[in-house]
């Protein structure tokens, strides 16, 4: 099992976790994500890939923002 890239928030489900899990997985893959996910994920999974993408979207807007200063 690969570590991940970005930790997982604290007290979060497993549900939760899986769908960080799978997000995380597919970015350090470099595979193109978007927020769209299956519609059979229980909400739960489905906010912990889209909250995984959206900390990815965060970072890379730092990263950004540092080097263009």
């Amino acid at each position: 099992i690969q570590p991940l890239a970005m930790p997982l928030p604290e007290a979060c489900s497993d549900s939760y976790a899986a769908g960080w899990a799978i997000a995380d997985m597919a970015i350090v893959r470099g595979e193109g994500v978007n927020h769209d996910v299956p519609l059979d994920w229980d909400e739960d999974k489905a906010r912990g890939f889209r909250e995984r993408i959206a900390a990815e979207d965060f970072r890379v807007a730092r990263s950004a923002e540092a080097f263009s200063e």
